[in-house]
């Protein structure tokens, strides 16, 4: 495998996601389930590797968010898309993930349906699944001042 004339783009040029919404807040619906990882290390053709090498077990479930305010966008010259649901990916809620065997072959989650979370959400340009991801507010975006709307938490 081998590639020619490859030109470097500008940085920031590339867009895999568009920020929609920023400082939401939503209710579980349903939890995602993350994949498990292969006790002891073992392998199975059916199996896929993980980032690191390990296998991972391939029964991972993306979860559901229903918004407590609906989102409103703009498509095109006058269309209009609701948005009252948004995806949970796995990789991607608060906590992570907890091993529940001594093995790490089961994993539990820290949130339950119910759970109000606060998040921003994107939208994927590959299938235009909107999705939740980690925020940089503290509040919703409803109840942030005007003056401190702008104002981000430092780690």
């Amino acid at each position: 495998l081998s590639a020619r004339k490859i030109k470097v783009l500008p940085q920031g040029s590339v867009k895999f996601e568009h920020t929609i919404a920023e400082g939401v807040t939503g209710t579980v619906t349903e939890c995602p389930v993350a994949s498990g990882m292969e006790p002891f290390g073992r392998r199975d053709d059916r199996r896929k590797n993980d980032r690191d090498g390990g296998a991972v077990l391939g029964n991972s479930k993306i979860g559901k968010i229903r918004l407590q305010e609906e989102i409103i966008v703009d498509i095109n010259d006058g269309e209009k898309e609701v948005i009252t649901h948004v995806l949970l990916p796995s990789d991607a809620y608060p906590g992570g993930t907890f091993a529940i065997s001594r093995t790490g072959s089961e994993v539990g989650s820290w949130i339950r349906p119910g759970d109000v979370l606060l998040f921003d959400v994107v939208k994927k340009v590959i299938d235009g699944t909107c999705r939740a991801v980690p925020t940089k507010f503290i509040r919703r975006a409803s109840l942030r001042s005007t003056e401190a709307a702008d104002a981000v938490v430092d780690k």
